[in-house]
């Protein structure tokens, strides 16, 4: 009998930790691919290809619409609520999203943990390159503008005489008095922050899972521009900025409200200096 008990002890204790190395899957948001385009095929998949939105309810419309219009048919993803972070923030601890003494506001853990289940799933099939947006993008070119920008953008990374791994379409705040020109619209621009649009490679999306957890006290657009300014990212942005945020219309679900800058204005980088000479 004593024999029996500890067997199912042990058995209990090997389920146990194998959920335990599965991850936060129990709390992954769900893919939600009912909505039906009027277009015969996505015209993003012919550069090998898959798109991904990660959208909350009260956007959803919004963006599908959007992305209707540019001709782009995405898996849309049900974005990880920050109202859940109070409630499960052990279970994030434990599956290893978020250190314990982790200081990140709500939005900022949601949002990297919808990111992260996006870059997940991505590696589970077979496209070569994932192209991801966040629910407020909002873009000024119409479908054959942008098919037409992406051409060229993509004929510029085959040119890079380096496998390219990560390209930021919506950068913001970034110090574009130090980009370089890799191209006429591919650049590499330092603190180039905001992940509302981009595209990642296989290794590069393993490198983000890889590079950002568990998160600490930094933003994860923050971590990923020191892993490509640090070059253990190789990651680009365009010029100009292809996709940015409507926050005329939604507003911030992170809680930053000050401007959204594509490049940093050179007065708050001078303010940067001095105060970073006077710490």
């Amino acid at each position: 009998m004593l024999l029996v008990f500890v067997i199912l002890i042990i058995f209990v204790l090997m389920l146990a930790s194998r959920r335990r190395r599965r991850g936060f899957t129990a709390f992954l948001p769900p893919i939600d691919d009912t909505f039906v385009y009027n277009y015969n095929t996505d015209w993003v998949k012919k550069y090998d290809m898959e798109t991904y939105v990660i959208a909350l309810p009260e956007r959803l419309e919004y963006i599908k619409q959007t992305l209707a219009d540019l001709g782009i048919k995405p898996h849309i993803y049900n974005a990880f609520l920050k109202s859940r972070i109070p409630e499960e923030r052990g279970k994030l601890v434990d599956a290893g999203y978020i250190t314990e003494d982790s200081a990140l506001k709500p939005g900022e853990i949601a949002c990297h943990v919808s990111h992260i289940q996006v870059l997940r799933d991505f590696l589970a099939n077979g496209k070569e390159y994932a192209l991801i947006f966040e629910d407020d993008m909002m873009s000024p070119n119409n479908q054959e503008d942008l098919e037409d920008i992406f051409a060229r953008v993509f004929a510029e990374l085959e040119e890079l005489r380096t496998k390219w791994e990560y390209l930021n379409m919506g950068r913001c705040w970034a110090d574009c008095t130090k980009e370089r020109a890799f191209g006429k619209l591919i650049y590499k621009t330092p603190n180039a922050l905001c992940r509302h649009s981009y595209i990642v490679s296989r290794s590069g999306a393993k490198k983000l899972i890889e590079g950002t957890l568990p998160m600490h006290n930094e933003a994860s657009d923050i971590m990923v521009a020191k892993m490509i300014d640090s070059n253990n990212l190789n990651g680009f942005s365009t010029k100009p900025a292809l996709f940015s945020q409507n926050r005329t219309k939604f507003g911030t679900n992170l809680g930053n409200w000050g401007p959204l800058w594509e490049c940093k204005p050179p007065l708050f980088k001078e303010i940067g200096t001095i105060l970073k000479g006077r710490l």
